[in-house]
């Protein structure tokens, strides 16, 4: 889900960082695991979380992935909280967050890339959000586990 503006994304994200926090419980940085573990849903919801794992470095829009489900935005939107407890754009960016931690942890790969291969469009809004979820900078973790 891309917003216009920063400030509404920050909004929505803001709204669901606790419940990120409880999906990464079993995702800490460096646990060396690269996908969520996502409970059974709904055919549509499936394919909309199948676009996301395989595209997660896509921009995806909101729109986008209500049309892979053929239910409306707003339909789309009430459904996927309803089945994840966070919106498609924060579950995205959870997303993105995880499978950079392989990276992170097992390359020498510059931060700057791993962020922007992982979707991110620049590294401040990935560093900001990996240390909002993990309390440390993914410098820190990889000076940790190297």
């Amino acid at each position: 889900m891309v917003h216009s503006d920063s400030n509404e994304r920050s909004f929505f994200l803001e709204h669901s960082i606790t419940q990120l926090i409880l999906l990464l419980m079993k995702h800490a940085p460096g646990s060396h695991q690269s996908e969520l573990s996502i409970p059974s849903t709904s055919a549509p919801l499936s394919y909309a979380v199948t676009a996301i794992k395989e595209s997660f470095q896509e921009d995806w829009t909101l729109d986008e992935l209500a049309s892979l489900t053929g239910l409306s935005k707003y339909q789309f939107a009430h459904a996927f909280k309803e089945s994840f407890g966070v919106s498609p754009y924060s579950f995205l960016q959870l997303y993105r967050i995880i499978k950079s931690q392989e990276k992170l942890v097992h390359t020498n790969d510059s931060i700057l890339s791993i962020a922007l291969s992982s979707g991110f469009k620049n590294l401040s809004s990935y560093n900001h959000l990996f240390k909002k979820l993990y309390g440390k900078t993914p410098s820190q973790v990889r000076i940790h586990h190297h």
